[in-house]
């Protein structure tokens, strides 16, 4: 029962972030307008987003 459970789990979470990644697909093809309008460089912007995207799905991942 454990077994399955966790399982369902993996593959929620592990469509969770797939989601996530599409959305930063998304984002990073029309990243370019945002060039000059952002107070820092916009690649600190993604790396800090995708950061806090997979470290989101770990914390669900392994929530009691």
């Amino acid at each position: 029962m454990a077994n399955r459970k966790l399982a369902r789990r993996v593959r929620f979470h592990g469509a969770w972030l797939a989601i996530v990644m599409m959305l930063c697909e998304a984002l990073a093809s029309v990243w370019p307008l945002f060039e000059g309008t952002l107070p820092i460089p916009p690649l600190v912007y993604a790396c800090l987003g995708l950061f806090f995207a997979i470290a989101s799905g770990i914390g669900h991942l392994y929530r009691d």
